[in-house]
């Protein structure tokens, strides 16, 4: 029986098993081992790495490696390995995840910039790799640099004598720190505090979180107890150069030196029995570092507004407002009028502290009197409120305190005839006319009388005797 051959034209169609490759699986396995010990450099990596050694280098990358390089030093580069790319260089292969980016320390400090602090000391205290560990965890200069800058803003004399190792534990502490300061008691707050006085940061959270709770009467009592009044007035002469410092503190003295038991604006003649208020008395207390502050950061509308209301309350107490008055507050008050006559907060809270500064104390000599000249300090006084009432007649609340600082002036009667010659009956009259606050009423219809100035018949006399020690 034969066989018979089956043939097939040269264009037809076929199915044809592909064709396996030659090389064995040991031998793949053993290609790829190969090829994984060997890293290739990307074009654009080459690119970059010609363009750092060549002449021609555009201004655009002489402006970003210049304005982002790290410490230079004058030590020429090592001749056994090429010297690291610069940081700039880095940026331009963002498009390009595949091109091998180098490390750098202030490539590191760049990206941890963008995190917050608890999230910036893992970042760097936990390395990812090798060369994160060499070049970050394991540098001191990345280290003084995280605890010297913001938030921490730690002074570097501070840090000169320590080594990485110790820096890296004190970035930790303050993180920890500043972590539990929301939810600590406040014998924690005192105590972290003390533990890290020399830190701003560390003072700042803590101040801020007071100023929140101060409110509270009873948690004022205990701050007082625990020496958080000390703590202030220590911060306020540390950190006298730190604006955002000073503002925080201030803003806790305003709410240390409030009377427990008592409203804010109420004269205490009899002073107030408690053991944290020390602090605010003697030549390194706090009126002395609120009065610097407010003159050192003469020109800073916050600082001056809240150095004016901290006045407000510590000038209640008869012992502090003697030091205050001894130490040249007035002056200071003025000095913060004179330098912002437009801003509002300042203006009110200057007129408010004057209120009870204008008042003569016992004890206290005195040599403001208008009899002194134009130049003594009552006669700039009603300058001062005169010029703060012109520029803001529509806010009730500044006028209320100008018409209460006038008022307390004309208790005197050597006053009368320079506030006759000041022409302060014209602005009463057209404070009594606009406003209709009882407060004002009071004290610009009270005032008129003490002066013999007839008050205005559409004004609607009260006469309920009015309290002039500034409380409503």
């Amino acid at each position: 029986m034969g066989s018979t051959m089956s043939t097939t034209a040269p264009g037809a169609h076929t199915n044809c098993v592909p064709k396996t490759s030659p090389r064995s699986s040991r031998g793949r396995r053993r290609h790829r081992s190969r090829s994984r010990g060997r890293r290739r450099q990307s074009p654009l990596g080459l690119f970059i790495r010609g363009r750092r050694g060549s002449d021609d280098e555009s201004e655009d990358d002489l402006s970003v490696s210049s304005a982002m390089s790290w410490e230079a030093t004058n030590a020429p580069p090592s001749p056994r390995k090429p010297p690291a790319p610069e940081f700039g260089t880095t940026l331009l292969a963002h498009r390009r995840p595949e091109v091998y980016v180098e490390l750098t320390p202030d490539l590191m400090l760049y990206v941890l910039g963008y995190l917050d602090p608890k999230a910036r000391h893992r970042a760097a205290a936990n390395p990812a790799c090798r060369q994160l560990r060499d070049r970050v965890t394991k540098n001191r200069e990345v280290w003084a640099h995280l605890c010297s800058s913001t938030p921490w803003r730690i002074h570097r004399s501070d840090l000169e004598h320590r080594p990485v190792n110790a820096l890296r534990r004190l970035h930790r502490t303050v993180v920890e720190a500043t972590d539990s300061v929301d939810t600590a008691p406040i014998a924690d707050i005192a105590r972290i505090m003390s533990d890290h006085a020399r830190v701003a940061g560390v003072q700042v959270r803590c101040f801020r979180t007071l100023a929140d709770r101060l409110h509270c009467e009873t948690f004022r009592k205990n701050a007082l107890d625990c020496g958080v009044a000390s703590s202030v007035v220590r911060a306020l002469w540390k950190f006298d150069e730190c604006d955002d410092v000073q503002v925080v503190a201030l803003h806790c003295v305003v709410f240390l030196a409030r009377p427990i038991g008592g409203a804010e604006g109420m004269v205490y003649h009899r002073g107030m029995a408690s053991r944290g208020l020390d602090a605010f008395l003697g030549e390194s207390g706090g009126i002395a570092a609120v009065l610097r502050s407010m003159r050192v950061h003469l020109k800073n509308s916050n600082v001056q507004a809240m150095g004016c209301w901290s006045l407000v309350n510590l000038a209640l107490n008869h012992q502090q407002k003697l030091a205050l008055l001894a130490l040249d507050g007035l002056d200071a008050v003025l000095a913060a009028m004179a330098h912002h006559p437009s801003t509002l907060e300042v203006q009110f809270r200057a007129l408010f502290a004057l209120i009870n500064l204008v008042i003569p104390e016992a004890g206290s000599v005195s040599t403001n009197t208008m009899d002194c000249g134009e130049n003594a300090a009552h006669a700039r006084v009603v300058r001062g409120v005169l010029a703060a009432m012109r520029h803001f007649p529509e806010s009730e609340k500044l006028v209320r305190c100008g018409c209460l600082v006038l008022h307390n002036l004309s208790l005197d009667d050597k006053n009368v005839p320079h506030l006759l010659a000041f022409g302060v009956a014209r602005p009463l009259q057209r404070a009594a006319r606009s406003h209709k606050d009882a407060d004002v009423q009071r004290s610009a219809v009270s005032t008129l009388r003490r002066l013999r100035v007839a008050v205005a018949p559409e004004v609607d006399v009260l006469q309920p005797t009015l309290r002039m020690d500034g409380s409503r």
